[in-house]
């Protein structure tokens, strides 16, 4: 069973037959750059784990980037941008509910571009095999069609847009440059 973080990574890449990114592919026009490769769910240091890490060509180098996508289910800033700076070894754009955009200010002021993603969620009514939407990841109370409760809801997919903060910083690929003497990220 899918979840919204599941379809809003989905969504960013729409993977092509050969499961690489689509040709339309939302991920482009957030990074803007070419991107050689990407990869999911990885481990970028002890207790950290992206949930896309791309490798991108920037100035004839090969360069990563972490995009972290945030859902509505339990949004807590702190907590997100402890996360991302525990162990920072790479530039990082997140990717969070357009509901919490006034709290996109604290993201940028940590120099980390902010996109915002709106989704329609569709569920799937096990009694009456209808589908109701809404507009939170967060299971409805009861199916609009035959007014059972959200229990009887299993969620079957979204309908996810992006959008660009206009106030982000730009991508600093310099504070990541790894120092080829002692191979470390001063």
């Amino acid at each position: 069973m899918a979840n919204i973080d599941d379809e809003i990574i989905k969504a960013l890449i729409r993977p092509d037959n050969y499961r690489d990114i689509g040709k339309d592919a939302p991920i482009k026009g957030l990074i803007r750059l070419k991107i050689i490769d990407y990869d999911t769910e990885v481990d970028v240091g002890r207790n950290r784990t992206a949930d896309i890490l791309l490798t991108i060509q920037r100035e004839s180098k090969q360069r990563k980037v972490v995009i972290e996508v945030e859902n509505d289910r339990k949004f807590d800033v702190g907590e997100i941008l402890r996360k991302i700076k525990r162990q920072r070894h790479y530039p990082t754009i997140v990717i969070i509910p357009k509901e919490y955009e006034s709290h996109a200010y604290r993201f940028q002021k940590s120099g980390i571009p902010v996109w915002y993603w709106k989704a329609t969620c569709k569920w799937l009514c096990r009694s009456c095999d209808k589908i109701t939407t809404s507009t939170s990841s967060l299971t409805p109370i009861r199916c609009d069609n035959c007014k059972k409760g959200g229990n009887c809801l299993r969620f079957v997919g979204a309908a996810v847009e992006f959008e660009e903060d206009k106030n982000n910083p730009s991508i600093p690929f310099e504070e990541f440059e790894i120092d080829i003497e002692t191979g470390k990220v001063p």
